[in-house]
């Protein structure tokens, strides 16, 4: 049976007779990354799923600013990997872009979808499933467009450990959006 708790519920449902928790899902991005209850969900055998991976809502609301797409370190990290040897390995073709003729079109891969695809690349480098939420069209298609579909499409983007590291170490750097 599969069940899916907010990961505040975690400690109370599991230690209930006849449930089994199989999923849990909680606030993580790079500035927030929930990492005592991702350890509990390791030594649990439970997935751990991200929401709002991209940008929680209390940053903009606090902020004024999506916080992670925007951060200085994501950032660089992203032109680190546009400006490598590997970039043409990594970065997806400009004909796949959702914005491509638009007023929103990029001024390079990293612009949009890949600050995005960077934070994603993270998640799962560090076992966290990611559920990007968004009710904007325009977010919805960037994050499709991310997703390998087919030989034309891209192969997953493996940060190298040096940029995870530097992702890890922003954790609790920006306090708590809803403090």
């Amino acid at each position: 049976m599969m069940h899916l708790f907010c990961g505040r519920e975690l400690v109370d449902w599991s230690g209930q007779k006849g449930w089994r928790v199989d999923l849990v899902q909680d606030w993580c991005d790079p500035l927030h990354q929930a990492r005592p209850l991702r350890g509990v969900c390791r030594e649990s055998g439970i997935a751990f799923q991200a929401y709002s991976l991209l940008n929680a809502p209390g940053w903009r609301r606090k902020h004024g600013r999506n916080m992670v797409l925007t951060h200085p370190t994501i950032l660089a990290i992203a032109a680190e990997l546009e400006t490598s040897a590997a970039r043409s390995a990594h970065a997806y073709p400009h004909s796949l872009s959702p914005w491509q003729g638009t007023s929103l079109a990029p001024r390079s891969v990293f612009d949009r979808g890949g600050l995005r695809r960077v934070v994603m690349a993270w998640a799962l480098a560090r076992e966290i499933s990611v559920l990007p939420r968004s009710t904007n069209a325009v977010h919805l298609a960037e994050n499709l467009a991310l997703l390998p579909n087919g030989a034309s499409e891209p192969e997953p983007l493996v940060l190298p450990e040096d940029a995870l590291r530097r992702i890890d170490e922003l954790d609790g750097t920006e306090g708590d959006p809803y403090g």
